[in-house]
């Protein structure tokens, strides 16, 4: 179905993006296309997917292991995933809603995260990660990079009990960013002038008919290192690293890791295929987090959205 709504464009200029910057630049054509007033179908947001020949549904049972897909770029909200990726789009709160119901669920013997995915807005990342961690505190929770997750995906990957690569996968890109585009010249160029009204000296800063001030500059800069430094948090807490280590090395600046070198690093615990994954789970070979934190696990019970 062709979408020529204003929505597309919003979800795709987010404020602060934890994602691998090669994705941006589709991404950012479908912005400009939106904002143009193109009809944007469901094939080309789907084309932006990370896995095109995959979808995000719903958890599909193999026996008792729940396998949730994350495929594509992940949004906060509904609406936001299926203007972005199409019908069946990454939502971080659909994501949170589906897994509180799987660790409830006492036929559901354990999760596996089965992702490929370039990351997306950090908006409703971290509570997607509290309630990955939560629920391995439960049951087995396992992410699987299949057989890639990079940047806000790999946020949340670091939250699961265990993560685990495909052979050929990637993982990593931990950081953040913003964008800035600044049209006034193009505009001047074609004879076009917008002036801007504003009550509140802050109001409408960053926008894109005007050059970026200093003070516009260094709030957007203080915006992404608070998201970093949450974000760089969370995988040293969720891997069992230092912060500090997290922030030294490449994949913590913003590089990927092979297979192989995200085992040795700590990224990742081990190198199998999704197949090899399910079949170890169905054994009942995952594992659960030892360390229970008390707000995690009385935040699961209680149900808090």
């Amino acid at each position: 179905m062709p979408h020529k709504s204003p929505r597309v464009a919003a979800a795709l200029m987010a404020s602060a993006w934890a994602i691998d910057p090669v994705k941006v630049r589709p991404l950012r054509a479908l912005a400009m296309r939106a904002l143009a007033g193109e009809e944007i179908s469901d094939q080309d947001r789907v084309a932006n997917r990370v896995g095109q020949g995959r979808s995000a549904s719903p958890a599909k049972p193999q026996g008792s292991v729940a396998i949730v897909p994350i495929v594509g770029t992940i949004v906060h909200r509904v609406e936001q995933a299926d203007d972005i990726s199409g019908p069946g789009g990454v939502s971080a709160a659909r994501l949170r809603s589906q897994i509180r119901q799987l660790a409830n669920d006492d036929s559901v013997g354990s999760i596996l995260l089965d992702i490929e995915s370039p990351g997306g807005s950090v908006d409703g990342i971290a509570e997607l990660g509290q309630e990955i961690r939560a629920a391995s505190m439960i049951k087995p929770v396992v992410a699987s990079a299949n057989a890639y997750a990079a940047s806000a995906a790999y946020w949340i990957a670091s939250q699961a009990g265990e993560v685990v690569i495909t052979p050929s996968g990637e993982l990593g890109s931990i950081g953040v960013y913003s964008l800035h585009e600044d049209d006034s010249q193009l505009l001047e160029t074609m004879g076009v002038k917008i002036s801007v009204i504003r009550a509140g000296a802050h109001k409408i800063e960053a926008n894109p008919f005007e050059p970026l001030s200093k003070e516009a500059r260094s709030d957007m800069q203080a915006t992404v290192d608070r998201y970093y430094e949450e974000f760089t948090a969370a995988v040293a807490r969720g891997r069992g690293l230092s912060a500090s280590t997290v922030r030294k090395e490449p994949w913590g600046q913003g590089r990927m890791v092979g297979a192989k070198r995200a085992v040795e690093v700590g990224l990742a615990d081990r190198v199998e295929t999704i197949e090899e994954t399910v079949a170890r789970l169905a054994n009942g070979k995952g594992v659960i987090r030892q360390s229970r934190n008390k707000a995690d696990m009385t935040r699961l019970k209680l149900g808090f959205a």
